[in-house]
């Protein structure tokens, strides 16, 4: 049981990390301003 949480917990931020990713790279493509504390919050808490 522990395992499995263990692996779902690594999913998930693996899941979050690729998301963020995702939304930085689209902001660079579409040339829009991030925003910058939510932007890197969110990098942060991926890794």
């Amino acid at each position: 049981m522990r395992f499995f949480i263990l692996q779902l917990a690594f999913l998930l931020a693996g899941m979050v990390y690729i998301l963020v990713s995702i939304y930085i790279g689209w902001a660079l493509i579409q040339d829009k301003p991030i925003h910058k504390g939510v932007s890197l919050g969110l990098l942060v808490i991926g890794m």
